[in-house]
């Protein structure tokens, strides 16, 4: 607790000395989950950031670990910021994946019958699998994004769209979700092989 109010003040600190930078702001709203900032507490923070930063990918992925249920919200809070983001995430942008953080901590702790399955949920993965289909390939956020992308499509049985991702991944399937499985060579190669068996007859 010592090092997150040092954090935060430091933080402060240098918000007051550039205060366009989003950066302090990225800073704050991480450790604010740590000082269990209540929720207008926090959503004060936010405002600041995003007027600073409204598509900053670090400052969205800590905030949703802020409303997800093992921090300060609610799986219900935690989806509702995903899909925001997903939203009006800019085409091209790794900002989209935040979705499908929040997808990978919902079945982490309550299992892949905790997936959305309705039809817009659907939807939203395939919107997601666009906008990065059409982000810079250097773009290091892309190597963990795709994977789970992939998987979550297979889940979704959108089939066509998860082949398109295991074919921008290539072989290599050191990355989660595989890797927390017992084999992830073997879970890895099992959806590659659903999606390219199923792709154009879903």
């Amino acid at each position: 607790m010592v090092q997150l109010n040092a954090a935060m003040e430091a933080a402060q600190k240098a918000a007051s000395l550039a205060p366009e930078d989003p950066g302090p702001w990225v800073v704050m709203v991480t450790a604010a989950r740590g000082l269990r900032y209540d929720h207008d507490e926090f959503r004060r923070l936010w405002r600041e950031l995003v007027t600073r930063a409204p598509h900053h990918y670090e400052g969205h992925c800590q905030a949703l670990q802020y409303w997800c249920a093992k921090w300060a919200g609610t799986d219900k809070l935690m989806m509702e910021f995903a899909e925001r983001t997903a939203h009006k995430a800019p085409v091209g942008s790794p900002l989209a994946g935040v979705y499908l953080h929040a997808l990978y901590e919902l079945t982490r702790r309550s299992g892949p019958s905790a997936l959305p399955s309705s039809r817009t949920a659907k939807d939203l993965l395939e919107n997601v699998a666009r906008s990065l289909n059409q982000a810079p390939d250097d773009d290091q956020s892309l190597y963990h994004l795709r994977h789970l992308l992939a998987h979550y499509l297979v889940k979704a049985r959108r089939y066509d769209a998860a082949l398109e991702q295991f074919r921008r991944i290539g072989p290599w399937c050191g990355a989660e979700p595989w890797t927390n499985e017992r084999d992830p060579v073997t879970a890895f190669d099992l959806a590659r092989s659903v999606a390219a068996l199923r792709a154009r007859q879903s």
